[in-house]
């Protein structure tokens, strides 16, 4: 643990800003390490860690480059907030990001990135792990990093690593090339086996092939997992049931991983759930709800009847899932023709009247989530004619990088009269907005990880004041299990079984209440 004394008084190192006694501890136990894994909760600080280790090992010549992967909502946010913000003041240090529809400002940035002119500033290079998913032999993100990190002694790091669970993926195929050519390497993320343990394998690989003791994920998978074999149709495989051994799993990380929980750490404002807002559908909407749930039953039961050997139930959750975003779709005010097209009702929507009312009624700054383009400009249009188009900003898809950056910066700045910010989970990773002290779902989207994340998008460090989060739900409709589901931090993939997906599509048509 770190010393009380140094943890309240003076510092060892000249840091940008003063660490929190959790960030210190973890930035002892690793500064010196070739490889790490940085376990942190969204919103404890696990950048500025990150940052911290890379200016210590700069300053002690280690490295002379830092390498950041993160995904495509994240990235650029390195270099724009958090390197400035952390960096210690006495580095100097140049950053690039690659990028495949660079601009001559971007190329140009990256171009400074080199030795040969004799600068010895810390070079940083950002780049996005998506773009490392396509066919390596004609990559040009994948030459890149080669190229920078065999000119360069760096660290690399990987944020929100479980973008590299997959070990068949492209990207994780690539990355586990580069960790050849980086002396010191990273991983961060707030929840690393999401989906259980063997998330866990390829991102610790990712370290040192011989992290946890296994060189092969199936020998892996086999000792942790409880597996079962089946067979459909002429195919053989090994279902997962469960898990095994865990507390030996977690001695094993304890030797090279840093475990840390928010409520362990932090003395931030609470969350406070309020109760849901309540809204019946239009008549419409009620209308194509209740068709869509019966075709939604008879396409899930055809599947689910036909003859199968072994578990017809094997990928039942994903089957309903997909029924269950058709459904979806309607509640939130629209449907999808055959040709791709959005057919809004010709109704009044009483979800966007409700979101306007608890807009209404809050005060400050808000977040809006939302699962559909259509309805976050659906949403911005709204507050835009009813507040003033200064009054909000939109961070989705069809945002470009610029306006991203420019979104974050008015939301977070207390004196710019943007209030609310409209997102879908593009903006549910890397980027902080404490600014908010309201966080409103329009819509949810399926996968707990990404509630957990855009949930931790306002309560982070920073926070000042209670953040409290408001759901939306139809009566009578899906919204009422999976919002429960998402309460209560359950799996909406595992929780739905060949036994009870009806109590998720609905076995009774929709009735207004």
């Amino acid at each position: 643990m770190v010393n009380s004394n140094i943890a309240q008084g003076a510092l060892p190192y000249p840091f940008k800003c003063r660490p929190y006694n959790h960030q210190l501890e973890c930035w002892y136990a690793q500064r010196d390490k070739n490889t790490y894994a940085i376990f942190a909760e969204q919103g404890t600080g696990k950048t500025k860690i990150t940052i911290d280790t890379a200016a210590w090992l700069y300053d002690a010549d280690r490295i002379d480059a830092l390498v950041v992967i993160a995904p495509k909502g994240v990235y650029r946010n390195w270099g724009d907030a958090e390197l400035p913000a952390h960096m210690p003041a006495h580095i100097r240090y140049r950053v690039g990001v690659w990028t495949a529809e660079s601009k001559r400002a971007d190329e140009d940035a990256l171009a400074r990135l080199n030795r040969r002119d004799g600068n010895m500033d810390l070079h940083v290079l950002l780049m996005n792990v998506e773009a490392l998913g396509r066919d390596l032999q004609h990559n040009r993100a994948f030459e890149c990093l080669q190229d920078f990190l065999t000119s360069h002694n760096a660290l690399l790091a990987v944020d929100e690593s479980t973008t590299i669970k997959n070990p068949i993926a492209t990207r994780t195929k690539a990355l586990m090339k580069a960790r050849l050519l980086a002396p010191y390497r990273r991983i961060l993320t707030g929840q690393p086996a999401v989906n259980g343990p063997l998330d866990l394998y390829s991102q610790c690989a990712f370290l040192d092939p011989e992290a946890l003791g296994y060189s092969s994920y199936y020998s892996y998978r086999a000792h942790f997992a409880k597996l079962v074999p089946m067979r459909v149709g002429n195919r053989k495989f090994h279902k997962v049931t469960g898990y095994q051994n865990l507390e030996e799993l977690n001695r094993i990380l304890q030797r090279f991983a840093f475990i840390v929980k928010k409520e362990d750490c932090l003395d931030l404002p609470p969350k406070v759930y309020m109760p849901p807002r309540y809204v019946d559908l239009g008549k419409q909407q009620a209308s194509a709800y209740r068709d869509m749930q019966s075709m939604a039953t008879v396409a899930i039961e055809e599947v689910l009847q036909k003859p199968l050997e072994g578990d017809a139930g094997v990928s039942t959750a994903g089957l309903v899932i997909t029924q269950m975003l058709r459904l979806q779709q309607i509640l939130c005010g629209f449907m999808v023709s055959d040709d791709r097209q959005v057919i809004p009702f010709e109704e009044v929507n009483p979800r966007m009247e409700a979101l306007m009312e608890a807009l209404d009624e809050s005060a400050g700054k808000a977040i809006i989530w939302a699962t559909y383009r259509y309805n976050v400009r659906q949403i911005a249009a709204r507050i835009a004619e009813q507040y003033g188009p200064e009054a909000v900003v939109t961070y989705y898809g069809e945002t470009s990088m610029e306006d991203r950056r420019a979104a974050l910066s008015r939301f977070q700045n207390p004196s710019d009269p943007c209030r609310f910010f409209v997102a879908n989970k593009t903006g549910a990773r890397g980027i902080t907005l404490t600014q908010a002290g309201h966080v409103f779902y329009f819509a949810n989207d399926y996968d707990l990880d990404t509630r957990c994340q855009n949930e931790d998008r306002a309560h982070r460090i920073g926070q000042s004041k209670s953040v409290t989060y408001t759901d939306f739900i139809a009566r009578g409709t899906q919204d009422e299990k999976v919002v429960e589901a998402l309460r209560r931090k359950l799996d909406i993939s595992k929780v739905i079984t060949a036994s009870n997906w009806k109590e998720f599509v609905g076995l009774e048509p929709y009735v207004s209440r």
